[in-house]
């Protein structure tokens, strides 16, 4: 199918390592600054039946590039993929490439994300992959064991994404005993062993990974509340199936993320929470660490449009969940394992605090007080203040970095 914004992003992120802000950028200047691609923060991936009639200009205009030159040419304009349906697109459609551009005009990244976008149209002008696979069901003292194996046909659609030719064999598993006229067969099982394994935990998200669950995420919800996120999306393309967020927002909330230091992304854009992030959702009220919350607003929001609650009665339940939770964190604290460190500036009693500089973090004093208390600052080492300062306070010490382990 024709690719919806976070299709793009997941895509882009797992074969080119490009992160979804990046990707969302790029196609903004795929689309403002050279023309070639349609709208690009889209959250369907259906084409108008209209965009079928335009498909000729379309791909003779990518036939200009020599790097589209055999794939064109092998394009079938007869073919009417089932992208095309107007009853399925929203307010866009799937993202799919306009105006010729010149390749050489593009940066590398821009390249990248736009071969793929094509690529996927062109897909849609070429015939269906088929595959022949056999299975066989084996009983032995009355149990029941099985396999399968899958033969590629002709790959079709799929030959446009392969290096390989359509001589191919692709087995999802071998089993060189599935032949012809062996229904009803018997044979002896001359011998039979069991393996101990253990199931492994779920990989650390990746950036793709981790966005395609944004859609989804009624898949963690309680049936109810699943229900009700389903239901909020039936109208929606394929591609929403009880999400939160919106393909225009979702890659802004990963940045708040990591910015808020609350998760990590790696050079490989995996993701995995930190300690400060951890302890953040331990001293939330439930309600709000969790997917429910959005269908719950949803309720809310269909009876405000119903006229059976107005807008002041929803905010009045906003207000005094946030007021019923100030008074437990009052009544209750909040218990935190903090690591201080002290300034280590000679009759200062105050800590140092890690902020984030243009040239990345640095630990600066607690009674810096705008410049006009102490000036000790540190370079920050592995999320530590380093005892090499920053730059010179002005004050010499000869004490050393001390620190203490405070509940707060």
């Amino acid at each position: 199918m024709p690719f919806s914004l976070l299709e793009l992003q997941a895509e882009a992120a797992t074969k080119f390592n490009i992160n979804s802000e990046d990707t969302m950028q790029i196609t903004q200047d795929l689309r403002d600054k050279h023309g070639c691609i349609t709208y690009n923060r889209s959250d369907c991936r259906y084409l108008d039946d209209s965009h079928y009639a335009d498909a000729g200009k379309i791909i003779a205009g990518l036939a200009l590039e020599s790097e589209f030159e055999t794939i064109t040419k092998n394009a079938d304009l007869t073919i009417k993929s089932r992208a095309f349906n107007s009853k399925k697109t929203t307010a866009h459609h799937g993202i799919i490439p306009d105006k010729p551009v010149a390749l050489s005009k593009l940066t590398i990244q821009e390249r990248q994300v736009y071969e793929l976008i094509v690529l996927v149209y062109l897909a849609q002008f070429y015939p269906a992959k088929e595959t022949e696979r056999k299975t066989i069901s084996l009983e032995c003292n009355g149990l029941s064991f099985g396999g399968s194996v899958s033969n590629v046909l002709t790959f079709g659609w799929e030959s446009i994404f392969k290096e390989s030719d359509d001589s191919e064999i692709e087995n999802d598993e071998i089993v060189d005993c599935v032949l012809e006229g062996l229904e009803g067969a018997s044979g002896l099982c001359s011998s039979a062993s069991v393996e101990a394994k253990e199931t492994k935990p779920p990989k650390a998200y990746s950036e793709g990974t981790l966005l395609k669950d944004l859609k989804q995420v009624s898949k963690y919800c309680d049936d109810d509340v699943k229900a009700i996120l389903l239901e909020r999306d039936k109208d929606k393309s394929a591609d929403e199936k009880g999400g939160i967020g919106t393909p225009a927002t979702r890659h802004t909330m990963l940045s708040k993320l990591e910015a808020n230091e609350w998760c990590t992304r790696s050079d490989k854009l995996i993701w995995e929470s930190t300690k400060a992030g951890r302890d953040y959702i331990a001293m939330l009220a439930p309600e709000v660490t969790k997917p429910d919350l959005t269908a719950l607003w949803y309720e809310d929001q269909i009876d405000i449009l119903n006229g059976t609650k107005t807008v002041e009665e929803f905010m009045v339940t906003i207000s005094n969940f946030i007021r019923d939770e100030v008074e437990r964190i009052k009544r209750d604290g909040i218990e935190l394992d903090i690591e201080r460190h002290d300034c280590t500036e000679t009759d200062c009693d105050g800590f140092m605090r890690r902020l984030k500089g243009k040239d990345g973090h640095f630990w600066t004093c607690s009674n810096y007080d705008g410049g006009n208390g102490c000036k000790n600052t540190m370079q920050d080492r592995n999320g530590k203040p380093s005892s090499r300062a920053k730059r010179s306070s002005g004050r010499s010490s000869g004490r050393s970095s001390s620190r203490s382990k405070r509940r707060g």
